[in-house]
């Protein structure tokens, strides 16, 4: 443990948030996650952290985070698992996984650091949550109505329903915002695009920033799809992931091989190795083609298919270079294992720009 300031990383999966404050000069005191495979990885390649492992909504698991912890840390990051509030989810606002936000908080309230991080997917800007003191049937009133209004079966007035549900409900970001600043923290938020800072991939996530004493400063653009005035072009494939070698039998990378889904062949998959990457997603049968793979060709809407072959998903290594973690970065678990704990990752150089705003802040 060196002398940059200290870090409590939760939900810390496989340490993406954590590699990217370790480059910007902080130490990773402490983290904590429920899932045993990351939790193994966070631990191989942060020896010095107190890794804890456990269901952070469980109150033993709290305590015991705080009693380790014990005010030594000056910043709180993580990323709450995303589900509860992605696009492609139910977006259920009585989701017990958005609840995780509250156990979050908890720890923040408790621990009372300088600064803290939140991290989370483009799709909670527009989710909705309850307002506070909303009494349980209530709630279920509501969440009745969404499930008619979801439906479309029966012939109901959308816009009176959007009445009776939207008086009970309030944006999560402010939700987010006003619970903090009821902890005497300073709160704001920015979408990012991970490609704007030199990861050679689209991926937008929302950043929210706290603190009590400093002006929040968000990291400045360092790339850019077009050539502008002191940015760099986005990285491309060519420049990320054309040095590796094909993956082959036998040696260290692997290569998910399950078939190609009606989902997946309902869109293109494949990058040219001139442009970003395409998302790098969490699930194994979701990962983009390889560049080298021949363009697939459409054939009607939402259905495409391989013109010419052969065809491969990007390798382990290859999502893991896209998501700009290094090359002696271990992850352990199965192949479909790796894949989810790359895909779930904050990518560490988005991390470390991040993490340099902090420093900013810290002074």
């Amino acid at each position: 443990m060196g002398d940059g300031p200290k870090v409590l990383d939760l939900f810390a999966g496989c340490g993406g948030l954590s590699a990217g404050f370790e480059k910007a000069g902080f130490d990773i005191f402490a983290s904590n996650d429920i899932w045993e495979v990351a939790h193994e990885t966070f631990k191989k390649n942060h020896p010095g952290t107190k890794a804890i492992l456990g269901n952070i909504m469980k109150k033993s698991v709290q305590n015991k985070i705080v009693d380790i912890v014990n005010h030594k840390v000056d910043i709180i990051i993580g990323g709450p698992p995303c589900q509860a509030y992605s696009l492609a989810g139910s977006r259920d606002p009585e989701d017990p996984r958005g609840k995780l936000f509250e156990n979050y908080v908890k720890i923040v309230e408790k621990v009372q650091p300088s600064v803290f991080v939140v991290e989370n997917v483009k799709g909670i800007l527009s989710m909705k949550h309850f307002k506070e003191n909303i009494p349980i049937e209530k709630k279920k009133e509501i969440i009745e109505l969404i499930k008619i209004k979801k439906s479309k079966k029966q012939k109901v007035s959308i816009e009176n329903l959007n009445k009776q549900i939207e008086e009970y409900l309030v944006p999560v970001p402010e939700l987010i915002k006003s619970t903090f600043e009821g902890l005497g923290y300073k709160v704001e938020w920015k979408l990012l695009n991970t490609a704007d800072y030199g990861v050679p991939q689209k991926r937008q996530r929302v950043f929210f920033l706290g603190t009590k004493y400093k002006n929040i400063v968000f990291p400045h653009e360092t790339h850019s799809e077009k050539s502008i005035s002191l940015l760099k072009r986005w990285v491309t494939l060519r420049e990320a992931i054309s040095d590796l070698p094909f993956p082959g039998i036998g040696d260290e990378d692997e290569v998910y091989e399950g078939g190609f889904s009606p989902i997946y062949m309902s869109r293109n998959r494949r990058r040219s190795w001139d442009e970003v990457s395409y998302t790098i997603q969490a699930g194994a049968r979701h990962i983009p083609l390889h560049p080298g793979c021949p363009p697939m060709k459409k054939i009607d809407t939402d259905n495409w298919l391989f013109d010419q072959g052969p065809f491969r998903r990007l390798s382990v290594k290859e999502c893991a270079r896209i998501q700009t973690f290094p090359d002696d970065y271990i992850f352990t678990g199965k192949t479909v294992d790796k894949y989810k704990q790359i895909g779930n990752a904050v990518p560490p150089l988005l991390a470390m720009r991040v993490g340099s705003c902090v420093r900013k802040m810290l002074g």
